[in-house]
């Protein structure tokens, strides 16, 4: 039986050990395998002779001299006939590697495997020792019975098939062989069992993600459902506030107007009041004119019955008498004058405090100077400017389903919102309310009455 011995691998750009011709078919062996260890066995043909290739191929975390990633080191075996057992074979390739290639072509640094050397001519010394170790432990433990020749039985091609080392016997080894002409074992490799438990958790798997992505989907309709049902009630909802801030409005006027109505009684309670205390006045002067008016009737002669002389003569003695009678009549009308221009010097608030009849007339309802102070307060808020602001939020985008506090700065008390877009919360602040975005596109508007005063726009993702 011919016996030959091959190294192969990356120590320093990729490098091979043996007979010449056979190094383009081991230079395929440097693909950049993730495979831990790789037991290759395949059947070629070169120069009309058949043999049987042993590869013992090792690659993860395989560096070169240098520490870079990606090498490789391989030992392989060339005999002119199949070994039928197979499991004997890899243990003494795996032997040759550990005892002897590990301290003298690679070495262990850490968890990598690291070339020693960098290319295998300069340690042609020791890959013959290690050629001579191989063949020495070939003769111990095989016999002639071990080993097939090669016939036409034997099949020729690249297919190949993998499986574990220790999941088939040498005949099931033996008969796969012949079928493939290429077997890729490795104890690393699943076994059937293992193969059977993979493809049992991936069914579950599969099954558990077909039941999952039901269940998310009658969810997503539930919620779409649910969704569209709110919207519904908070469209409801914002139909109603919209009627109770018209209503408002209406209210609003028809308290304007009760004020215009208030200012104006007022000012007929005041012009009735002045009536009034010219009425008194002359009712306390009345008396005095009339009593002058009777004693002036007791001093003129009585002309009733007589003739009127046809020249009236001047008695200056009657007019002398009777002086004193006319200052007093003319003192007693001088004063009335200046108390009536008097007392209309005085203010209006004045004559109330004056204890006049019409006291109870001039005093307006609390409730009704309460309603035009707020609207002489709510008259003063409009005036300034109205901002939406929204709590901790510079103008960037929402975030969906986050809930934002959003707060119109100078509102009034009949303020309203009209939100689009989002879900609201209203609090006791009229002012003051809080979001939830539902919708790509958000829309905040405040009103007062119905004339919008503010409104702000965002995206929301």
């Amino acid at each position: 039986m011919n016996v030959e011995l091959f190294i192969h691998g990356v120590p320093h750009g990729q490098d091979f050990w043996g007979i010449k011709t056979e190094q383009p078919y081991f230079d395929l062996f440097y693909d950049h395998s993730a495979d831990e260890v790789k037991f290759l066995i395949q059947k070629r043909s070169l120069e009309n002779k058949s043999f049987c290739y042993y590869n013992y191929l090792v690659y993860k975390d395989v560096i070169d001299s240098e520490g870079r990633p990606g090498s490789y080191f391989g030992i392989s075996l060339r005999l002119d006939a199949y070994c039928i057992d197979i499991v004997n074979m890899f243990r003494i390739l795996d032997t040759i590697y550990n005892v002897f290639v590990m301290g003298t072509l690679v070495k262990k640094e850490g968890n990598k495997i690291k070339y020693i050397i960098s290319n295998f001519a300069s340690a042609s010394k020791d890959i013959e020792g290690i050629r001579s170790e191989t063949i020495q432990m070939l003769r111990k433990a095989f016999t002639n019975k071990d080993f097939v020749n090669l016939d036409n039985s034997f099949q020729i091609g690249d297919k190949g098939f993998a499986c574990n080392l220790y999941d088939y016997t040498q005949e099931r080894f033996y008969a796969l062989f012949k079928q493939y002409a290429k077997i890729a074992i490795s104890p690393y490799y699943s076994t059937e069992k293992e193969k059977v438990l993979i493809k049992q958790s991936e069914a579950q798997v599969n099954e558990l993600h077909r039941q999952f992505d039901q269940q998310m989907k009658s969810y997503l309709e539930s919620s779409e459902k649910d969704r569209r049902k709110s919207n519904d009630a908070l469209m409801i909802v914002q139909d109603q506030v919209q009627k109770l801030q018209v209503d408002l409005a209406e209210r609003d006027r028809s308290i304007d107007q009760l004020n215009v109505e208030i200012k104006k009684l007022k000012e007929e309670l005041k012009s009735v009041g002045q009536s009034k205390d010219i009425s008194e006045i002359v009712s306390t002067i009345k008396e005095p004119i009339f009593q002058l008016s009777d004693s002036l009737r007791r001093i003129m002669p009585d002309t009733s019955g007589q003739k009127i002389p046809k020249k009236k003569v001047f008695n200056i003695e009657l007019v002398r008498k009777h002086l004193f009678l006319f200052i007093a009549l003319f003192v007693v009308i001088s004063l009335t004058v200046l108390l009536y221009s008097f007392r209309n010097k005085l203010p209006f608030g004045d004559t109330e405090k004056q204890g006049s009849p019409n006291e109870a007339l001039y005093s307006i309802p609390q409730d009704t100077q309460k309603v035009h102070s707020d609207i002489q307060m709510s008259n003063t808020n409009i005036e300034k400017d109205i901002n939406i602001n929204i709590v901790g939020n510079d103008g960037d985008d929402l975030k969906k389903q986050n809930i934002y506090e959003v707060k119109a700065e100078n509102g009034v008390s009949n303020g309203s919102w009209r939100i689009e877009g989002c879900l609201i919360t209203y609090s006791d602040d009229n002012n003051v309310i809080k979001i939830k975005p539902i919708e790509s596109k958000v829309n905040i508007s405040y009103y007062i009455g119905k004339e919008k005063k503010k409104e702000k726009s965002l995206n929301a993702n």
